[in-house]
């Protein structure tokens, strides 16, 4: 299987249909070689009943579980714990995937042989309009390999590079057995800290300098 999709869930009754559609429509593309994780982290509203209706409507593609609340980091540990993809991709389950992701994600990583990292743009979206985040990061080229040194460089002087939705990432990067626990239920810097172990653990970056995903703002 080549990709992971991993969804963590809390309270998102209003935004989940919305990115579960977003990211269901395109798996045809790639000729449905992924899988979709939904990680319900204690959810009080429906968000919880409505992962059991699309794992009922999909059961060869969807997974569901469901467990105590622990905060993002830890949901997200838990998806890629179970994850069976060569590829992880991280989709928060108020945001969207962009059209034809999935087929460019594809497209780059046959294109490149594989690398450990891919590094794409994504829009801020306020649920109506999209307005572009990042480009032309490493080049103005489409996309292209970068070296580790100029990946950290980034990493520890912008932005640009810092969310775990902005990156995928090769399954065998990641030591899903780490104990993060020390970090408690930490709700700002997750992504930074997260991604010192993608970074750390990857020898080969590609960036995507094409929008991927549509992080929404508020």
């Amino acid at each position: 299987m080549l990709f992971s999709i991993i969804i963590p869930v809390y309270n998102v009754e209003k935004y989940l249909n919305e990115c579960m559609q977003s990211v269901l429509q395109q798996v045809n593309s790639i000729n449905n070689d992924c899988e979709i994780l939904l990680i319900d982290d204690g959810s009080t509203d429906s968000s919880g009943k409505i992962c059991d209706a699309y794992v009922a409507k999909y059961p060869s593609i969807i997974k569901v579980f469901h467990k105590e609340n622990q905060g993002l980091l830890a949901t997200r540990r838990y998806g890629f714990k179970r994850a069976s993809g060569e590829y992880i991709i991280n989709c928060d389950s108020d945001d969207l995937l962009e059209d034809e992701a999935l087929e460019k994600l594809n497209n780059i990583v046959k294109k490149y042989k594989y690398p450990d990292v891919v590094i794409y743009n994504y829009n801020s979206y306020d649920g109506k309009n999209k307005t572009i985040a990042f480009k032309d990061i490493f080049m103005t080229n489409q996309d292209g390999a970068i070296e580790k040194k100029a990946v950290i460089k980034e990493y520890l002087t912008h932005h640009s590079i810092v969310s775990v939705c902005g990156k995928m990432v090769k399954r065998t990067c990641i030591d899903v057995d780490r104990d993060y626990s020390q970090f408690g239920r930490i709700s700002t810097g997750e992504d930074t800290l997260q991604s010192i172990e993608f970074f750390s653990n990857a020898k080969t970056f590609v960036y995507l300098n094409q929008i991927i995903y549509n992080y929404r703002c508020g």
